[in-house]
């Protein structure tokens, strides 16, 4: 009966229909923020060896983010549907290893050090591509609850990288690296002992009707109740992640510069400031888990966005005061301004997928494209502040970001 496939079926059987990748997302998702935080900790240091700019260096693996969604949401649409997406995820975080491995023995030489964040890039942002076709398919409109709790852990990476970059400088990419090839090891496991999962596109449908049919048609949408999310929705909110992740990425990869050469701190308040980022992250995490199982995604998302226009005040105000030199140094209130710019990021991410996921299905090479969109905020938030300082790229990004929300309040609205 439907009642029986809809308890087979239930989240806590939907936990990658036992495949495992949905669970080795955690420990991806971990390693990714390492990768965030420890990028941007030693990158002055890269930038130095190899003599390239730093929002160069930056902008290397902006690259490889942007150009990875954009060209694999149709190969990760059929790697899904074929119930592939175990291989697809093995042989990414395999890429990306290799990457980490390569980027501290190529630090003198710029073309390969470029080319080795490129392929980083690349790999990261197609994972992160697959996580969000895969969470948005199983999860349906509860999706934005499953990507937060990535996004959580993500966190908690985040927040561990400056101090893994300070503790163990000639070893942290190396353990970044060693990380990935022994979750793709796991997954490989799996995948051998396990084999092929078999009715993979029944069950992320979740239709109990559709079950019979799973080896007779190729095309995903094949659901009655399936209708695609408007067009002018979708661009909108490929636009609010575009400039929430050029904020948080500004922000998580040139605080610990800016506090270390900028303003002239040491090496451990920046990590605390660095690490303080992620901090509120977690504790804004906590907050808006039990929320989004009783608010509209699209709540959160404007409220992210009044958040987030304190925060970048508050911080461009006391950053430009501690840049000038007068008085003493507002530790505190730029701790206000990052805790701020921290909760208001926060949620954005899984919000925007879970508001656009009400208005309707996204598909493999939409999320693609929507991927596609995140990393070019990724890419800017490496690139800009390297030509403007820190405390101004916040009073860049933040106009566009309120324009934008005043101008979807239907489709995004505050209250409903």
């Amino acid at each position: 009966s439907r009642l029986v496939v809809s308890a087979r079926y239930s989240v806590s059987g939907i936990m990658g229909y036992g495949t495992g990748v949905l669970q080795a997302y955690h420990v991806y998702y971990f390693n990714r923020g390492l990768t965030t935080t420890i990028l941007g900790a030693t990158s002055l240091k890269l930038a130095h060896d190899s003599g390239m700019a730093q929002n160069n260096l930056l902008a290397m693996r902006g690259i490889g983010f942007i150009i990875g969604p954009a060209l694999s949401g149709s190969a990760l649409g059929k790697a899904i549907w074929s119930g592939n997406s175990q291989a697809a995820f093995i042989f990414l975080l395999l890429l990306k290893a290799v990457s980490q491995f390569a980027v501290p023995n190529l630090s003198h030489y710029p073309t390969m050090l470029g080319l080795a964040l490129f392929w980083l890039g690349f790999s990261m942002g197609v994972i992160a591509t697959l996580v969000e076709v895969l969470t948005c398919k199983i999860y349906k409109d509860k999706c934005s609850f499953a990507l937060t709790i990535y996004f959580a852990v993500y966190a908690v990476g985040g927040m561990a990288g400056p101090y893994v970059t300070i503790y163990a400088p000639n070893h942290a990419w190396q353990i970044m690296g060693w990380i990935d090839v022994a979750l793709a090891a796991v997954v490989m496991k799996s995948r051998l002992l396990q084999g092929k999962p078999r009715n993979w596109k029944a069950k992320i449908r979740g239709d109990a009707e559709e079950a019979g049919k799973a080896e007779m048609s190729e095309n995903p949408h094949t659901s009655a109740n399936c209708r695609k999310c408007p067009t002018g929705t979708y661009v909108k909110c490929c636009l609010f992640v575009l400039l929430s992740e050029a904020i948080q990425t500004s922000l998580s990869s040139w605080i610990f510069t800016f506090m270390y050469d900028s303003l002239g701190q040491t090496k451990s308040l920046a990590a605390f400031f660095s690490s303080f980022f992620y901090v509120t992250f977690i504790m804004m995490r906590v907050v808006t888990l039990p929320l989004q199982l009783r608010l509209r995604d699209s709540v959160l998302v404007q409220a992210s966005v009044i958040i987030i226009t304190a925060g970048a005040l508050v911080f461009y105000y006391y950053a430009e005061q501690a840049e000038s030199g007068s008085g003493i140094f507002p530790e505190r209130m730029l701790l206000l301004g990052v805790a701020l710019l921290g909760a208001g990021t926060c949620p954005l991410g899984s919000s925007i997928i879970g508001a656009m996921r009400y208005h309707g299905d996204i598909s493999a090479e939409r999320m693609g494209f929507f991927c596609t969109a995140s990393t070019i905020g990724t890419m800017l938030g490496m690139w800009i502040p390297g030509l403007v300082t820190l405390s101004k790229v916040q009073l860049l990004w933040t106009p566009m970001l309120v324009a934008l929300s005043f101008a979807s309040c239907h489709d995004v609205p505050l209250w409903g």
